[in-house]
């Protein structure tokens, strides 16, 4: 399924959004009440005038666990079965069948290890790879935290134009993923979203409650180069909600100020 970002459908979802009505929402101070409805109303707008399109696939979509390797392997084995025709050496058809048994293992294998078992096998590794760093790691303590501060931590509201501002200043091409809002999309409605997701923002700031909506990320693996193999030559990239992207930076401006101010990192 791709989403197919248009003129006309930004202008379509500009106008939808302009027409939500939030006056019961400020009445609701739970985060995750609050981002639920907040979402579910952009979502609908978001549908209407930016629908979901399936795909049309332009080539036969080659098998998932036919790696360009093994395809590049079944390939050379078609040529030395087309060579031992021709020839008609016994010599060309050991080659072939050699060939060929050894490549009928490897596919075998890379298909056992496609699909659902795959990601579980990578996600087993990501999970226990940084256990497995840390133990190998040595600790020194350089710095120690003794010292009391004069007063706590106090995350102070934002306001509509803070958030427009942070929606202004996010990248085009942060990737995204299928179910959450293009960057592009919400740059358009900034100015009409700013005070209800500030009350979001805020509510949140006040009670401590991250909505757990913005907590879930779609990880994608990324191959680092080397022996494709191998676990290690993999690394994980987590894509977060839009929305929790522009609350993170919010929180990390107010921790990064009160850090500074009583020099706490130097």
């Amino acid at each position: 399924m791709t989403r197919h970002i248009t003129e006309e459908g930004l202008t379509s979802f500009t106008s939808l959004v302009r027409d939500i009505n939030w006056d019961d929402f400020y009445e609701e101070r739970d985060p995750n009440v609050l981002y639920s409805l907040f979402r579910s109303k952009i979502q609908e707008c978001y549908d209407r005038a930016l629908p979901l399109t399936q795909k049309v696939a332009l080539k036969r979509i080659r098998r998932p666990w036919i790696t360009p390797c093994l395809y590049k392997r079944i390939k050379r084995k078609n040529k030395l079965f087309q060579k031992f025709l021709k020839s008609r050496d016994p010599n060309a058809l050991y080659e072939f069948k050699q060939y060929r048994n050894k490549l009928s293992c490897d596919i075998r294998n890379a298909k056992r290890y496609s699909g659902a078992e795959l990601a579980d096998v990578l996600n087993d590794h990501f999970v226990n790879v940084g256990a497995y760093k840390e133990n190998r790691t040595a600790h020194h303590n350089t710095y120690s935290l003794n010292t009391s501060l004069p007063s706590s931590i106090f995350l102070s509201p934002t306001t509509h134009l803070e958030i427009e501002r942070m929606i202004a200043e996010l990248k085009d091409a942060t990737s995204t993923s299928v179910s959450d809002f293009k960057i592009v999309a919400i740059k358009r409605i900034a100015s009409l979203i700013s005070l209800p997701f500030c009350h979001i923002c805020n509510c949140t700031l006040e009670s401590g409650l991250f909505p757990d909506e913005l907590k879930v990320a779609q990880v994608t693996v990324l191959s680092k180069g080397g022996n494709k193999n191998d676990l290690n030559n993999y690394r994980p990239i987590s894509i977060l909600p839009v929305f929790s992207k522009i609350l993170e930076k919010i929180i990390n401006v107010r921790l990064v100020s009160f850090l500074s101010k009583y020099n706490i990192i130097c």
